[in-house]
């Protein structure tokens, strides 16, 4: 049995990520004779709701240092630089009997193995939505977890390529690991669904976005297209957005987002954090889930929907080209035209195709969990490939 340590510092800024987590911990629970133990720390401040959905998956513990900002936390990172040795880390390895650390940031731990995820290479692709400051960093960042990992998996074949062209000394070092989408297994009562739709004065016929206000998610695309059903003398849709209201490197987005609606009179709830189960229902009563955006690492609303069997409309990009989600529209990510086309084509033969179909996901979510363990246990015995 081999131990492997994850340091998750949840938030509600980065719901993606912390799906991620929670969708690699499941996949690794439905393992029979699993020779993982996972054992995931987390911030004695973090989320109750985080944390219960996290310890359904894996045995979590609480250490004062994960609350970003904190006097812990500041007084770690302080240590850590001064005496170029993370002190706080080497004690919960050796109290723990940790034998990998797993997707947790943490570099050249004495006799540990180090696995690290980098999620994407954004600001690669789109630097003008990033700060010259974030830029250096995030060149930084990568670069270093590159070289002091003993392995990195990336999200897609795209993210490969791109850390190839960054860093092509470490091509031994990269494995591609896609993720699987776990829908909410918890269905809303009838009760529930329509205190929901009541609540949020949704249509019977609605289109839905479930992703956070980042700026490169591309809501606006979407705002304009329904501008160009209304010009046309369509009836527009409905837009049903979820998720998180802020982005840190544009304060002014959402509220920007928000006046657009209300100057052009569109027809867009926008319904904040909601529940998995909310998300789950909401993605299987629209006629399509819509994901606009303008760069992906690996989309988990793509993957949701492929679990869920449901059709969506999508920019055309490459890793949503690579995710290759069946009953789905793509469109050129820029073109507000050719996305009115397409949302009032399929909101005039509504099908809402969505199911879960229990065989498929079970199957996909094992051949990902049986790639993950091969991949830590690779770490583990110091191979540099799987």
């Amino acid at each position: 049995m081999i131990r492997v340590g994850f340091l998750l510092n949840a938030s509600h800024e980065w719901m993606g990520g912390f799906n991620y987590y929670r969708n690699l911990l499941y996949a690794l629970s439905q393992i029979e004779n699993s020779r993982i133990k996972p054992l995931v720390f987390l911030g004695n401040k973090c989320d109750s709701s985080f944390e219960s959905e996290i310890s359904a998956f894996a045995e979590t513990k609480k250490v004062a240092f994960l609350d970003k900002r904190s006097p812990s936390w500041f007084a770690w990172r302080a240590t850590s630089q001064l005496f170029q040795s993370d002190f706080a880390i080497r004690f919960l390895v050796r109290r723990f009997k940790i034998d990998v650390l797993s997707h947790s940031d943490v570099l050249r731990v004495p006799k540990i193995k180090t696995l690290n995820w980098i999620p994407d290479f954004q600001h690669f692709h789109l630097p003008n939505l990033f700060s010259p400051q974030d830029l250096r960093r995030r060149d930084r960042l990568i670069r270093q977890t590159a070289l002091g990992s003993d392995r990195i998996v990336v999200s897609s074949q795209t993210a490969k390529e791109d850390l190839i062209k960054f860093t092509p000394s470490q091509i031994q070092k990269i494995d591609v690991l896609h993720f699987v989408g776990y829908p909410s297994p918890i269905a809303l009562t009838t009760d529930e669904a329509n205190a929901f739709a009541q609540k949020h004065t949704l249509d019977p016929t609605f289109f839905f976005l479930p992703n956070q206000f980042w700026q490169h998610k591309n809501h606006q695309i979407v705002l304009e297209a329904l501008k160009v059903l209304k010009h046309q003398g369509l009836s527009p849709p409905q837009v049903v957005c979820s998720g998180f209201a802020q982005d840190y490197r544009n304060r002014s987005h959402f509220e920007n987002l928000q006046i657009f609606v209300n100057t052009h009179q569109l027809n867009v709830r926008f319904v904040g954090l909601i529940s998995k189960a909310e998300v789950t229902h909401l993605m299987l009563q629209s006629v399509a889930v819509l994901n606009p955006s303008l760069f992906e690492g690996w989309s988990t609303t793509v993957e949701e929907c492929k679990s869920l069997g449901k059709n969506m409309i999508l920019s055309d990009i490459p890793v949503h080209r690579e995710q290759n989600p069946s009953h789905s529209h793509f469109f050129a990510p820029n073109d507000s035209g050719q996305l009115a086309r397409l949302m009032h084509q399929v909101a005039s033969n509504p099908s809402r195709v969505g199911a879960y179909d229990a065989a498929k996901l079970e199957a996909a979510t094992q051949e990902f969990a049986n790639r993950l363990q091969a991949i830590l246990m690779a770490t583990h015995r110091g191979q540099v490939h799987s």
